[in-house]
C-alpha cells in the first residue's frame, strides 16, 4: 500500500503495546529434562532512537507484532546515538555502539532477526519474517534463570547452552546475555518525537557486548553453563523490569547466525521494597481567568512496604520547586490526595506544572524512578484584556509544526500543528483553504486514540468595537470510515470559560466533507472543478454586546482521518459579507427573536426572509441534549410556537441551522 508520509511526528494508528508480556517458555529452566529438539525462540534485535521520527512512527508496529508472538520471538532493543539525543544510549554508549557496528547497522530504525535478515525497518518486519526463522527449527538449546539481590545491587544470571543435534557446532560461538528492561515509561518523551514507550531496552551485556566464548564450539552432549555474578547498573529506571535475555551465535560466519535464544522474566518483588509513585489529578482551576489555585497530586503506593514519610514537591513555569513533607502510613497499592497552598499562575500565556518525589521513607531506596515524577500539567489562561475584533487567522506566518502564538492550546496536542505541503513527502498541491493560501491547522485524528480531546482558544474578544457579528472558517476532513464519529464544534463563553456555549458541531458522516478514507492520510485538495473544503459561516447575534466573549474550537478524536482547519475569521464586518455571498445564505436569515423571554408555558420563535430558505430549529438544554427539533419552510415571515411542558426551569439555547449558518439563541424557562 502507498503511502504519503509526513516528514516528522505523524505516525498511523497502532495498538500500544500491552503493558504485561506473557511468560515466556523457552525463558524457563526444565524440569522434565531435554526434547529430541529444543523449544525455538526467535531473536529480535532492534536498532532505534529516542529522537528518530521514523522510529517512533514505525515501532508501534513492531511492538504489536512481538506482542502477537511472545512464543516465538523475543527482542532486544538497542538505542543508537543517532539522529539526535537518547538518554538510553547515553548511559551505556559502548555496548549500544558497537553491537549496531558488529551488523553494519548505519541507519535506524533497524532490525536484524536471528543474525541473519537484515538490517530492516522497524515498519516494514512481520510475521513471515518471524515464522520462516521460527519454522528452521534448532539443534541447540539455551536456558537462562536470573535473581537479584534484596538490596537491588548486584544480579546473578545462569545460562546454559547444549547441543542436542547429532553434529558438533564449530566456530566461533559465543554466548551472548544482556540484561534488559522490559519496559520504560518515560513520563515525558525523552528525545525529539512523541515516543516515551520503550520495551525490552538494552542496559547491560556480560561480559560485555563480544559475549563469552563456548570452548570449542559446541560439542554434542556437551552443554556449557556460565553464571555471572554481577552489579546493576546504576541508571536502571524500574528495577523491576529487569529481565535477562541469552542466545548463542556464530560471530565468525558471514550471516552471523542466531541459533536459539531464551529469557528469564522480570521476578516478583523482594519483601520491604520501597516504590512511591505519583499521578496527576485535574487541577482545580475555576476558569480561564483564574490566577490562584491550590496544586494538587496523587500520591501512590505502588510498593509492599508502608510509605511512612515521603517529600513532593512541584515545580510552576519552570520556578524552583515547592516541597511538601509528607508523613503519614500509607499501605501498599494505596494512594491519597496531597494539596499544596496557594500558588499564583500567570495571565496570558499556557502555565506548565510538574510534580516529583524526592525522598521516600527518609532515604529508603525506591527501585522505581520511573513514577517519581508527573508529565507536565499545561494550564492555560486568557490576557487579562480582551482583543478588539476582528479576531483573524490564516496561519500563514507560523513555521511548520508550530502553532501561531496568537491562540491558546490545551489538551491533547501531538499531530496538532501548521504545515504546508513542503512538509509531507510527495505532496504538490497547496493544503490551504480552497487551496487558496499554502498552509492549515492539522489536528491529526489519524494518529490521535479515540477520545483524546484538543481545544484552540481565543483570547477574550471585544464583540463591540466591529460591526457584524459572525464567525467563519474553513475545514475539511475525511472519515476513516463509515462508523467514524470525530466531532468538531465552535463553541463561545460569556463567563471566561466556566460554562460553553456550543453555537456549531459536527461529527461523523456530517463532519466529512469526503468520502472514507481508510488507506492512507488524507491530504486536502481543491481544484476549479472539485474541492474537499467546506465553509462554516455562524451568527453571533446574540453575543454582539459582548465585551469579554471566549471562543475556541472542541476537537474530539475517535481514531479517525485528519481535520485541517484554515481562516478563522470572528466579528469581522467586512468578512461576513464576503462570507455571506460565498454562502449564499440569506441576509433576512438574522432577523430572528425569541418571546417571551423568560417565558412560562411556551415561547415563540419568530424568523423572516425575503427568499425562500429551509431551516431546523432545536431546543438544546445545558446537557447537550435536544428536547425539541422541527423542520420549517421560511418565505417571508414565520412564527414557530413551542410548548415548554417538557422543559424545567433553567437555560436553554434555540439552535437554528440553515445551510451552513447555524445561529444560537437563549431562552430561560421559568415555571
Amino acid at each position: 500500500m502507498l503511502r504519503i508520509w509526513l516528514k516528522l511526528k505523524i505516525s498511523r494508528k497502532q495498538p500500544r503495546m500491552k503493558k504485561i508480556y506473557t511468560l515466556l517458555v523457552g525463558g524457563l529452566i526444565s524440569t522434565l529434562g531435554y526434547a529430541q529438539q529444543p523449544d525455538k525462540l526467535v531473536l529480535v534485535e532492534a536498532f532505534s532512537n529516542a529522537s528518530c521520527p521514523p522510529c517512533a512512527a514505525n515501532n508501534p508496529q513492531m511492538n504489536a507484532l512481538l506482542d502477537n508472538n511472545t512464543a516465538k520471538a523475543i527482542s532486544v532493543k538497542f538505542q543508537a546515538n543517532f539522529p539526535g539525543a537518547d538518554p538510553m544510549n547515553a548511559q551505556n554508549p559502548t555496548e549500544n555502539n558497537n553491537h549496531r557496528s558488529f551488523y553494519g547497522v548505519t541507519a535506524v530504525p533497524g532490525v536484524m532477526v536471528d543474525g541473519v535478515t537484515g538490517p530492516i525497518n522497524s515498519g516494514t518486519i512481520n510475521q513471515g519474517h518471524i515464522d520462516a526463522a521460527y519454522n528452521l527449527g534448532t539443534d541447540i538449546d539455551v536456558q537462562v534463570s536470573h535473581t537479584i539481590s534484596a538490596d537491588f545491587d548486584s544480579i546473578f544470571i545462569t545460562a546454559t547452552a547444549n547441543n542436542l543435534g547429532t553434529s558438533n557446532l564449530t566456530g566461533d560461538i559465543r554466548l551472548h546475555v544482556a540484561l534488559i528492561e522490559r519496559e520504560i515509561n518515560f513520563p515525558e518523551p525523552p528525545g525529539s518525537t512523541n515516543e516515551q514507550d520503550f520495551y525490552n531496552v538494552m542496559r547491560k551485556m556480560y561480559p560485555n557486548e563480544t559475549g563469552t566464548v563456548l570452548t570449542g564450539g559446541l560439542s554434542v552432549g556437551s552443554p556449557q553453563t556460565i553464571t555471572f555474578s554481577e552489579a546493576i547498573p546504576s541508571y536502571i529506571y524500574n528495577y523491576g523490569e529487569i529481565a535477562v535475555v541469552a542466545w548463542v551465535q556464530n560471530v565468525a560466519s558471514t550471516s552471523k547466525q542466531v541459533y536459539n535464544a531464551a529469557y528469564s522474566a522480570p521476578l516478583a518483588l523482594p519483601p520491604g521494597a520501597v516504590d512511591a509513585g505519583l499521578s496527576n489529578l485535574p487541577q482545580n482551576i475555576s476558569n480561564l481567568c483564574a490566577e490562584d489555585f491550590s496544586p494538587e497530586v496523587t500520591l501512590l503506593n505502588e510498593g509492599n512496604e508502608p510509605i511512612t514519610s515521603a517529600v513532593i514537591s512541584y515545580s510552576l513555569n519552570g520556578g524552583a520547586p515547592v516541597d511538601f513533607n509528607y508523613t503519614g502510613n500509607l499501605a501498599p497499592n494505596a494512594s491519597e490526595t496531597i494539596t499544596f497552598p496557594s500558588a499564583s499562575l500567570l495571565a496570558g500565556q499556557t502555565n506548565s506544572l510538574t510534580f516529583e518525589i524526592t525522598d521516600v521513607n527518609n532515604g529508603a531506596f525506591d527501585f522505581n524512578s520511573m513514577n517519581n515524577s508527573t508529565p507536565t500539567i499545561e494550564i492555560p489562561l486568557l490576557p487579562v484584556n480582551p482583543v478588539p475584533a476582528p479576531v483573524m487567522e490564516t496561519f500563514e506566518s507560523t513555521p511548520n509544526f508550530n502553532l501561531p502564538n496568537d491562540f491558546i492550546y490545551s489538551g491533547d496536542l501531538n499531530g496538532v500543528f501548521v504545515i504546508d505541503q513542503n512538509s509531507v513527502n510527495g505532496l504538490n498541491w497547496s493544503l490551504g483553504g480552497f487551496g487558496a493560501s499554502e498552509k492549515s491547522l492539522l489536528v491529526d485524528f489519524w494518529a490521535k486514540p479515540a477520545g483524546d480531546e484538543t481545544f484552540i482558544t481565543v483570547p477574550k474578544i471585544d464583540m463591540t468595537s466591529a460591526p457584524g457579528s459572525i464567525v467563519s472558517f474553513n475545514y475539511a476532513q475525511a472519515p476513516f470510515n463509515a462508523g467514524s464519529n470525530d466531532y468538531l464544534a465552535f463553541e463561545v463563553s460569556e463567563d471566561c470559560g466556566v460554562t460553553w456555549d456550543i453555537v456549531w458541531q459536527a461529527s461523523g458522516s456530517d463532519l466529512g466533507t469526503v468520502a472514507p478514507m481508510s488507506n492512507a492520510r488524507f491530504f486536502p485538495q481543491h481544484s476549479e472543478t472539485q474541492t474537499v473544503w467546506r465553509k462554516i459561516v455562524i451568527g453571533l447575534a446574540d453575543y454582539g454586546s459582548a465585551t469579554e466573549l471566549v471562543c475556541r474550537f472542541r476537537a474530539i478524536s475517535d481514531f479517525g482521518n485528519s481535520l485541517w482547519i484554515d481562516d478563522i475569521n470572528i466579528a469581522s464586518a467586512t468578512a461576513s459579507v464576503q462570507d455571506v455571498e460565498e454562502s449564499n445564505i440569506k441576509s433576512a436569515f438574522a432577523d430572528v427573536s425569541v418571546f417571551p423571554n423568560p417565558a412560562s408555558t411556551q415561547f415563540t420563535v419568530n424568523m423572516s426572509s425575503s427568499e425562500q430558505i429551509n431551516a431546523t430549529i432545536s431546543v438544546v438544554n445545558t446537557l447537550g441534549q435536544t428536547l425539541y427539533t422541527t423542520e420549517e419552510t421560511v418565505n417571508g415571515e414565520r412564527s414557530i410556537d413551542v410548548s415548554t411542558e417538557n422543559m424545567a426551569s433553567g437555560m436553554y439555547q434555540i439552535v437554528i441551522t440553515s445551510g451552513n449558518e447555524r445561529m444560537v439563541k437563549k431562552i430561560t424557562v421559568q415555571k
